[in-house]
């Protein structure tokens, strides 16, 4: 479960990013570059919503929102690198987004490490008809049980 959920963002990621580039460089579609990212990084925010359970100890509660938030910092540096005139300004604060892009989608990597750790539990879950069950010597990460 945990490593489909991981496949899906990331792959919703991908998706993201290549209709970034495709609206840029083919279309120069500068609306269509904006609203993109807002389709799919919504249908990763729901998701994860409807995997991922608020329980247990976490480091970094509610990090994933900037992670939601990385393709649109690098549609603001392709947007900034689009321009006729040359200006160095423009090209620092370009710089300055795609790296504020990198530390988001780094933000996030953390926040998946976060909800795969591990919870250590010492009691034995209660046997419920029709509930998962297991030791409680197995370390489960407590976020998606």
């Amino acid at each position: 479960r945990i490593s489909m959920l991981y496949g899906v963002c990331s792959f919703l990621y991908a998706v993201t990013y290549y209709a970034v580039g495709y609206a840029i460089v083919e279309l120069r579609g500068f609306w269509a570059m904006w609203s993109l990212p807002m389709v799919f990084m919504t249908a990763q925010m729901l998701i994860m919503r409807l995997d991922i359970l608020k329980t247990g100890q976490h480091r970094l509660p509610n990090a994933e929102w900037l992670g939601h938030l990385a393709p649109y910092f690098a549609v603001a540096a392709c947007t900034l690198e689009y321009r006729y005139f040359y200006s160095e300004s423009c090209v620092a604060l370009a710089f300055g987004f795609a790296l504020l892009a990198q530390f988001a989608h780094f933000v996030m990597a953390l926040r998946w490490l976060d909800l795969a750790w591990p919870d250590e539990k010492k009691a034995d879950m209660p046997e419920e008809p029709g509930k998962q069950w297991w030791p409680g010597s197995w370390q489960v990460p407590s976020a998606f049980t």
